[in-house]
């Protein structure tokens, strides 16, 4: 039967669709983002319409289900359903965009085949092979279009790798697959209708603690999507480096309303941020790290049940949404499995995820195993790992880093998401192919968006009230809280308080305090309710009790009993009272308020509790460890073991903080033990650890000048001499964010030592502080973040004098005043070597490019230019790059700036820019002799 009888509309441009649908999935999130701006997906489907060999290709495909599949009928669209959904789409296109046909995703969609049709249906091996030509013959054909090539450059290495791990992986699944055959597509159904609205059900409620007790709300209701952007890493910031060269962008002219349209380049900031959107259509592995309470598990949380709801719309509806967004997402809270491996150590991820879902969705255990099991192996699955910095122990997070790297290497078509605090990280890192995303805190609009939901849903107030009370809260917070409430999780606590007693305390400990006092003592009561609890006694003391023998156990920091509350509680009460049946009666009513009414616990299973954040948990534990130390010797010596190790990293600051509130001669004797611990001698690691540990201190230590003038030095030298380490100059950076009251004489005295380190011109101090100082990092605020941009502004103001005048003595300050002032001569770079212009961009420049090509591109009309550069002073900079470079004969290429090598403008764009500077000889000169050179160091692509 021919294709005639086919309903020809679902047919037409079913080949396009696929390949279309695999690619949104193909490679990192910088990439897709590059793709969407150059409209690769557009060129796809023009290509599928206009060239004829795609055509053929495609028609082929078409003609074969014709012929052999008879009518596309409900099998054949299921079939292609779940082949779109899954992640072997993705694998296919990528073989294809290698242009390599991998047997082990052969077998992998001969098995997706099976599970559709009975042996005497189709032809799974002429499908395949029809299917794969017209992709591959529509990569060929895309790959004639420059930009499109460039774009398909991007990950053709990481494809390579990711392929080869692809068919690893698949090999082992294929040969395992069970005798007996394949559970059908169609017997598969029902049981994924239920896992997919179970797993809706798992997330959909976030639970809210209110003045009127803890409430479930939808969390749709109050969620705000996040901001995310690319870790600050030298891996990301070539990758966005890369994109951005191979993007066609509109550069917009400073002088013109009008955008111009430039055959080359974008803004590679338009691809460092990743918006929640973005987010939720496509990632294949991701890592999203933040602080504490700053929203990591709800964004978790959120993106599974926007998942899983359109996943199980899907099945209700014949509005479905696009196929990546119909995977079906598997959460793993890491600490409850860690909890669940201490009782059973050789518990597997997949047998605790079944034992999880067994909860939630009403199947037996082989159907759910089944089905599990095939969303898992053809990649229909997203993994959603929460919690990664919850298992606390630096060495037993690094062995639950290897479980779950294990567990996605198994399951590789699955994409891939994982939660952590950005603290710690680094000691126990996944691997490379995870993209570092970063969770940005909430800016004005989303603090105020977030207000307004909370006072009008939690609140129980009109929109009318609820912006009213908004705008209260922002201005009552807006001088002792404006850095607090940028992290959700304080400004939820901080709401709460609001919304019950009208105003906010100044700083975190009191925070946590005031919330706690507030359930305990006036919340009931403000409502006419007396718990009938003990009033001898200090609740606060008890929960820091309770939390001192929870804290750092996985198994009760998970949950613990209400028969172990009981006992706990009635100990410690029995250390208070000589009547043991006062005490046995205080406690049960103790536990019956916790269980019942507290909210500082909240229940997580049938008679199970839990501090209702971790960061809870480690405030109470931070009240045990001030209370357990007489002196803040005391407390230093319980909590410096562990910031040596990077764990305690909350734990640690709030405990000091506590100690030393309020008290200068206590904040005097912290910063004084500081300086003596960092002038000490130790292993490397241990010495950065606690130079961030002290520098951060810094927020709250409110010690004498001398003294925080004595540990910003000991921190500024550090940073300066290992500048090469960026976690060293993040010390520095904590040093400039330090307390208002010490700011301003903090920020003059690091002023004052970046001139002197200049002046003496100490390397590699100075060339540290240089690279932490600019702006030249092509897109991302890369070490020049690491100076609030007024001190930095300040710094390189101070030094102008100094590094310009120096210039024709010094290289480095040559260097310098040309990077940072456009200082250039002919006489500088015959003193200097040209390589000296080439090697370091100018400030303000975004394109990736050398030096001497950036000076073309300013010489230009059409460029931005950093302030104060004009386009004559580029002109006659470029004249004496020309008046130079044909008189002085060869050069080392050995000399030269090899991270340039592969990016550069094209070919077609340098006949551009030479064309436009006819009119100025010497310039054109300088510009062609720019281009000479760094084609000959292999850096002109066609």
């Amino acid at each position: 039967m021919l294709l005639g009888s086919l309903a020809l509309g679902a047919v037409e441009g079913l080949a396009t669709k696929l390949i279309a649908s695999g690619m949104q999935r193909v490679g990192s999130l910088t990439f897709q983002k590059a793709m969407r701006i150059s409209r690769i997906e557009q060129a796809l489907r023009t290509s599928s319409i206009k060239n004829p060999n795609v055509k053929t290709a495609i028609n082929d495909f078409q003609v074969l289900i014709g012929n052999r599949y008879g009518e596309y009928n409900e099998r054949l669209s299921a079939f292609i359903d779940e082949l779109d959904r899954s992640g072997l789409i993705t694998a296919l296109v990528e073989d294809a965009m290698l242009d390599r046909w991998s047997q082990n995703v052969r077998d992998s969609f001969f098995a997706l085949h099976a599970r559709a049709f009975s042996t005497e249906q189709g032809d799974p091996a002429d499908l395949y092979t029809k299917l794969m030509t017209s992709f591959t013959t529509t990569f060929k054909e895309l790959a004639k279009d420059k930009v499109t090539a460039d774009i398909l450059k991007l990950i053709h290495r990481d494809l390579i790798a990711r392929c080869d791990q692809i068919d690893q992986a698949l090999q082992v699944l294929n040969r395992s697959r069970p005798a007996r055959g394949l559970t059908s597509l169609e017997e598969l159904r029902p049981s994924l209708i239920k896992i997919a609205r179970g797993l809706q059900n798992m997330t959909k409620q976030i639970r809210v603690e209110t003045n009127k007790g803890a409430r479930s709300v939808d969390i749709s209701k109050v969620y705000i999507p996040p901001k995310l952007s690319h870790r600050d890493t030298k891996k990301s910031t070539e990758a966005i480096t890369r994109a951005a060269s191979a993007v066609r962008g509109r550069i917009k002219h400073q002088a013109r309303a009008e955008p111009i349209e430039f055959d080359w380049r974008i803004d590679p900031k338009a691809l460092q941020t990743i918006s929640y959107s973005d987010l939720k259509l496509s990632f294949a592995r991701i890592v999203i790290l933040g602080d504490p309470g700053g929203g990591k598990s709800t964004i978790c949380q959120n993106l599974c049940f926007d998942l899983a709801k359109q996943a199980a719309s899907a099945f209700a509806t014949n509005n479905k949404p696009t196929a990546q967004l119909q995977k079906f997402p598997i959460r793993i809270v890491l600490r409850t499995f860690e909890k669940a491996r201490t009782v059973e150590p050789q518990l597997s991820l997949l047998d605790f995820i079944l034992r999880e879902l067994k909860n939630h969705v009403s199947l037996e255990l082989d159907e759910l195993q089944d089905a599990v099991q095939y969303l898992l192996v053809t990649g229909a699955a997203v993994l959603a790992f929460d919690g990664l910095d919850e298992i606390l122990i630096t060495a037993q997070r690094r062995e639950f880093v290897d479980l779950v790297v294990s567990f996605c290497n198994q399951y590789p078509l699955c994409p891939t998401l994982v939660t952590s605090r950005l603290v710690g990280y680094d000691d126990a890192p996944l691997t490379d192919d995870f993209e570092e995303l970063i969770l940005e805190r909430f800016d004005e609009a989303e603090i105020l968006s977030y207000l307004s939901k909370f006072f009008k849903v939690v609140g129980g107030r009109t929109e009318a009230e609820a912006a009213q009370f908004a705008q209260d809260f922002l201005r009552q917070t807006a001088a002792n809280a404006s850095d607090l409430r940028t992290n959700p999780l304080m400004l939820g606590l901080m709401a709460w308080l609001f919304n019950a007693r009208g105003d906010v305390p100044s700083n975190r400990p009191e925070i946590y305090r005031e919330c706690a006092i507030l359930m305990f003592e006036r919340w009931d009561p403000d409502r006419d309710i007396k718990a009938d609890v003990p009033a001898d006694f200090d609740k606060l003391h008890l929960f820091s009790t309770l939390a001192s023998q929870i804290f750092g156990d996985p198994e009760l920091s998970a949950g613990v009993e209400t028969s172990w509350l009981s006992a706990r509680i009635r100990e410690y009460l029995e250390s208070l009272y000589e009547n043991k049946a006062q005490a046995l009666a205080a406690s049960k009513a103790i536990v019956k308020f916790i269980t019942g009414r507290a909210w500082v616990m909240t229940d997580v299973g049938d008679g199970v509790f839990a501090f209702t954040h971790q960061t809870f948990l480690e405030y109470f534990f931070a009240r045990f460890v001030d209370d357990k130390a007489d002196t803040v010797a005391d407390v230093l010596d319980e909590i410096i073991p562990h910031v040596l190790q990077r764990e305690w990293d909350v734990v640690a600051h709030l405990s000091l903080q506590i100690k030393t509130h309020r008290s200068l001669r206590r904040q005097n004797q912290a910063t004084d033990a500081l300086i003596a611990l960092l002038r000490a001698a130790r292993p490397i690691d241990e010495q950065k650890a606690l130079s961030l540990f002290a520098a951060r201190s810094l927020e709250y230590l409110i010690a004498s000048e001398a003294q925080v003038k004595a540990l910003v030095e000991i921190v500024f030298s550090e940073a300066a001499t290992n500048g090469s380490d960026e976690q060293y100059m993040r010390a520095m950076q904590y040093c400039a964010q330090c307390s208002a009251e010490r700011r301003s004489f903090v920020r003059k005295l690091l002023l004052e030592l970046i001139v002197k380190t200049f002046r003496k011109v100490q390397q590699p101090a100075a060339e540290n502080l240089f690279r932490a100082m600019s702006d030249y990092s092509y897109g991302r605020r890369g070490p020049s973040s690491l100076l609030p941009e007024d001190l930095r502004a300040e710094a390189q103001s101070a030094l102008r004098k100094m590094v310009v005048d120096g210039a024709p003595a010094n290289r480095f300050f040559a260097t310098v005043a040309w990077s940072w002032y456009g200082v250039i001569s002919e006489k500088l770079i015959r003193q200097h070597g040209i390589a000296t212009y080439f090697n370091v961009s100018l400030e303000g420049m975004y394109f990736g490019v050398d030096g001497l090509t950036s000076l073309v591109l300013l010489a230009n009309d059409g460029y931005l230019r950093p302030e104060g550069f004009s386009e004559e002073r580029a002109v006659n900079a470029l004249a004496a790059v020309g008046r130079y470079g044909f008189t002085n004969g060869s050069f080392a290429k050995g000399d030269f700036n090899p991270s340039f090598a592969e990016e550069s403008a094209s070919l077609l764009m340098w006949k551009r820019l030479l064309t436009q500077l006819r009119k100025a000889p010497e310039a054109c000169a300088g510009a062609f002799f720019t281009f000479l050179l760094v084609r000959s160091l292999g850096s002109v692509p066609k």
